[in-house]
């Protein structure tokens, strides 16, 4: 057993959540209580916490953050309810009750996150790994100009005979 499978992510989810009630600007936590609710299954408060952090403070770590979410687990979307005379009666109480959410892909949002980011040229290998892991996703690796300037060999786009 692993000091990994000892951690109490509940237990660690509700001390974050409670540290972002006191802090809500605080961006480090909203990342971290993230990752924590992953570890708990929580997508749907997870993808809020990214999300909120982005908007808080647009910096490379939480964009990243957000654009890798996006590409990994694609965005949660709330699934249509219908607003018939049978539902019309129950409106009060399915405001109580939690949303229910469905997922589609997001490969579109995290590319243009990441293309923004990469055009500040960013140090970190993460965002360059992330783009390549969406071209290969996507059969383009050879057509990005960031991999041939990085090629002087041109081995990528080089033809064999």
């Amino acid at each position: 057993m692993s000091k990994y499978d000892e951690i109490d992510f509940e237990k660690v989810s509700l001390q974050l959540q409670e540290q972002v009630e006191q802090e809500p600007h605080n961006v480090k936590l909203r990342n971290e209580l993230a990752i924590v609710l992953m570890e708990t299954n929580e997508y749907e408060e997870a993808f809020f916490q990214l999300q909120t952090a982005a908007k808080i403070k647009p910096s490379v770590q939480t964009l990243y953050n957000l654009a890798y979410f996006y590409f990994t687990e694609g965005k949660p979307i709330i699934e249509a309810t219908s607003n018939t005379k049978e539902t019309q009666g129950f409106e009060e109480e399915a405001e109580e009750e939690p949303m229910s959410y469905t997922w589609e892909m997001a490969d579109k949002e995290a590319f243009d996150i990441v293309e923004d980011l990469l055009k500040n040229k960013p140090e970190h290998y993460f965002i360059y790994n992330l783009m390549g892991e969406m071209y290969i996703k996507n059969d383009k690796y050879e057509s990005h100009k960031c991999i041939k300037r990085r090629d002087p060999l041109n081995t990528f786009t080089r033809k064999s005979k």
